[in-house]
């Protein structure tokens, strides 16, 4: 079972005004530079700080792509718990423990170039 925690998130025209003031350690990104960054007007990106809209499905998307957080938090603001995590682990691990050697190393590498290590 999954459960969203927050007791009173801010809302979306606060979390992207931070997550605009706070993008590059802090250097900031203008409504301009964003726009453009994930392929909306400028205009859009007023219309959205200012509360009076929220973004379609697909921008949402780029947002949460552009500054690396989840849809779900940028959307609700949100952070989810997996309250079956234990559950799942062990069902992940009975699944890789029947992978042959040669898939297992693939998966590893695979890990190794999606984490960067």
């Amino acid at each position: 079972m999954i459960q969203a925690m927050s007791h009173h998130p801010l809302p979306f025209a606060t979390r992207l005004a931070r997550l605009m003031s706070g993008y590059r350690n802090g250097i900031g990104i203008s409504d301009r530079a964003l726009a453009r960054a994930i392929g909306v007007s400028k205009q859009t990106v007023s219309n959205w700080l200012r509360g009076g809209v929220v973004p379609q499905r697909q921008h949402f998307q780029a947002l949460a792509g552009f500054f690396g957080v989840s849809e779900w938090w940028l959307e609700h603001g949100e952070v989810l718990l997996d309250t079956e995590w234990p559950v799942r682990v062990r069902g992940v691990a009975e699944r890789l423990s029947s992978l042959s050697p040669n898939r297992l190393e693939i998966l590893e590498k695979l890990l190794e170039d999606w984490s960067g290590k």
